[in-house]
């Protein structure tokens, strides 16, 4: 357990100065005439609007959660001695916080050097909800490794996100739980899986687009997947595609100026993790032959 009084890791977890508001509501006005039930979000740093929203909207400072689960974290039984942070935001309408701590790592389970990893979501323009994931991290490409086997996080549902007490107790699961996840990557390796089959389940299941007419294959986006899948050595197992899918969700770049790689990224989490819970991979996983 780390001790609270660590000046320089507490420093760590220090959220942004600019992230560190109370949002402000004003009602919002057309021709000079109240909008009912409508209101502007301010970020009273910059005075700008970072979002709208009805009267039930009430957006709070992050900090508030944020503090909380970094009581939480000190409370809990992690290593978090080389813990590292690193926050991602643009106008302060939301933001996304990775935690990596290198002292929890599986390598004696999937074979190859991992970290645990945990994101955290928060905004105030309602682009996500608040939300805390765990995952495996691949240290080789620095992939996110979405769960296959269960969500394992917390999400704005629950209310140990307002009790530190509460949230250390989960956060202190989470390497029990990423085990038995890295149990089941190194399950993914012994599935064999010939590339012309991988190609085809990319084609099916990810790269897919919707038109007048119905859903086709997205070229492009399939030829951006095979060229990931061809520069992955992992051989010609399941682990490779799954590498991919990962990877697809976890280096996301904005391809335009102003886009919210927050946002993406998120959409394309949500989308892989459809994919990887889906009949389609756990059948050509064999997910059926791993312990629950």
């Amino acid at each position: 357990m780390t001790i609270l009084t660590n000046n320089e890791l507490l420093n760590k977890f220090a959220m942004p100065a600019e992230l560190d508001f109370q949002p402000v509501r004003e009602p919002q006005m057309r021709n000079g005439v109240r909008v009912d039930n409508a209101y502007w979000t301010i970020n009273p740093l910059t005075d700008e609007v970072i979002g709208s929203g009805k009267s039930r909207h009430r957006p709070e400072n992050f900090s508030t959660m944020w503090n909380t689960f970094v009581e939480g974290l000190f409370a809990s039984n992690l290593d978090l001695s080389e813990a590292e942070v690193d926050f991602r935001y643009s106008d302060g309408a939301s933001f996304r916080a990775d935690i990596i701590l290198p002292k929890h790592d599986f390598k004696r389970i999937v074979g190859e050097e991992t970290s645990m990893k945990m994101r955290i979501y928060d905004s105030h323009d309602q682009s996500f909800k608040r939300q805390i994931d765990a995952m495996i991290m691949r240290l080789a490409c620095l992939n996110g490794m979405e769960s296959i086997s269960r969500n394992i996080g917390m999400a704005q549902r629950h209310t140990a996100l307002a009790d530190a007490e509460r949230m250390g107790e989960i956060a202190s699961e989470f390497p029990v739980l990423l085990e038995k996840e890295a149990e089941v990557h190194k399950h993914l390796q012994t599935v064999p899986l010939a590339r012309d089959l991988a190609i085809r389940f990319l084609a099916d299941n990810v790269a897919q687009r919707k038109t007048r007419v119905g859903m086709e294959v997205n070229k492009k986006q399939l030829d951006e997947l095979v060229g990931l899948y061809d520069s992955y050595t992992l051989g010609n197992n399941v682990y490779r595609l799954y590498n991919v899918l990962t990877h697809m969700s976890t280096h996301v770049s904005a391809k335009r100026d102003g886009a919210n790689v927050a946002r993406k990224q998120l959409m394309l989490e949500e989308k892989v993790r459809g994919v990887l819970h889906g009949y389609a991979f756990r059948e050509l996983a064999q997910l059926d032959r791993v312990a629950a």
